[in-house]
């Protein structure tokens, strides 16, 4: 079960290297809550929990049709991705892949796997 840390923007573009890095980390998963206005609008997730997520709710995993965004762009413009899905790549490489807030309730559910805050 993952960890939810909830972040305004401007924190999360700050710390984007940390962020990504605690979404795959094997010590145990961190989602990073996206907060506009103080209010969650996406959710940082490894590319591994959102197939898990898109299976539990009998979805099609096609990231195919998501936005694939390099990291610096991605910081540079996290609030025109917050409240859509984006895959976030280094180098080619999947590091993350943000979805909007209410589909991560929807799937947290799927999964049977509260939401603390």
């Amino acid at each position: 079960m993952a960890t939810q840390e909830l972040l305004g923007i401007k924190a999360v573009r700050m710390a984007m290297a940390e962020r990504l890095q605690k979404a795959n980390d094997d010590a145990g998963t961190v989602h990073t809550v996206v907060l506009v206005d103080s209010k969650p609008r996406g959710v940082l997730v490894s590319v591994d929990w959102r197939r898990r997520a898109a299976e539990a709710l009998n979805e099609p995993i096609d990231l195919s049709k998501v936005p694939t965004v390099g990291v610096t762009d991605f910081r540079d413009n996290l609030g025109s991705y917050v409240g859509t899905s984006a895959l976030v790549v280094r180098r080619a490489t999947p590091q993350a892949v943000l979805v909007p807030w209410d589909w991560y309730l929807r799937a947290s559910k799927a999964m049977n796997e509260p939401v603390d805050f």
